[in-house]
Parts: structure tokens; C-alpha cells; sequence
């Protein structure tokens, strides 16, 4: 009876390890790639003030908690889902989860001219993901 007791219990904690994993993943490279837009700027315009941590990082870090947030949880839980049906993730399924959250933003945004904005925030969700696959089977005890 316990081992039937443990198997439930088993699939929830890899569904939830797996969100959580790839939910930092994702957040932790789409801030890398805030962090260096921002950082460079300065060198692309005179008139936008350069990135200083001391001076602008709360900010920054509200900015980038209110854009990543959704989309990071949104592709953790869909991969997740996928990593519970089929047992393994391939890179076509984590392009496939990128495409839905990115069409589904781009429907629902009112930047509706701003299709590079999506392209760009799929391509960091879906190297976020693919690095957060490489890291969970280096350091986790369930690869994605």
C-alpha cells in the first residue's frame, strides 16, 4: 500500500520539480537578457543614461519580475505537462510550447504591430528552457 501511496506522490514532485525548474530557468535568462539591453544602451544612444546597479536595479528588478514572470510560469507548467504525458522533453516540444505562449501574448497584447517583440521573447524562452534542461540533468535527480 505505501508503494502505491508513493507513486502519486512521486509524479507530483517531478511535475512540480519541473516547473520550478524551468520557471527559474527562464526567468533567470530572460533577466540576463534584460540586464545586458539594458547595460548597452548607453552605448547606442547619447541620450539614454547608462545602467547603474546602485541606482537602478530596483527598478530593474520590478521590470523584470512584471515582464518574465507569467511567461516563465506559463512555459514551466505547459513543459512540465509535457515531461508527465510523454516521459521526455525534445527541443520540438519545448518550440512548440514557446510558439502557443508567444501566440497567445501576441493575440491578447495590444501591440499588435510589436510581432519582433514575440519573436525575441520566444527566443529567450526557449533557450531558457533548453539551458534550464541542461542544468537539471547535470545537478537534478529528475533530467527533464
Amino acid at each position: 500500500m505505501s508503494v502505491v501511496q508513493s507513486l502519486p506522490r512521486s509524479g507530483l514532485a517531478r511535475f512540480g520539480y519541473t516547473t520550478v525548474v524551468v520557471s527559474l530557468g527562464t526567468l533567470i535568462t530572460g533577466s540576463l537578457v534584460m540586464l545586458g539591453w539594458s547595460a548597452s544602451l548607453c552605448f547606442l544612444s547619447r541620450v539614454i543614461r547608462c545602467f547603474s546597479f546602485s541606482r537602478d536595479f530596483a527598478g530593474f528588478f520590478l521590470k523584470m519580475i512584471q515582464i518574465w514572470s507569467l511567461p516563465a510560469l506559463v512555459v514551466g507548467v505547459l513543459v512540465a505537462f509535457i515531461a508527465k504525458v510523454r516521459g521526455s522533453v525534445a527541443w520540438w516540444n519545448v518550440l512548440a510550447v514557446v510558439a502557443l505562449v508567444c501566440t497567445a501574448e501576441f493575440a491578447l497584447s495590444k501591440f499588435n504591430d510589436a510581432a519582433s517583440l514575440f519573436l525575441a521573447q520566444g527566443l529567450v524562452l526557449f533557450v531558457g528552457v533548453q539551458l534550464s534542461r541542461v542544468g537539471s540533468r547535470m545537478v537534478g535527480k529528475y533530467p527533464i
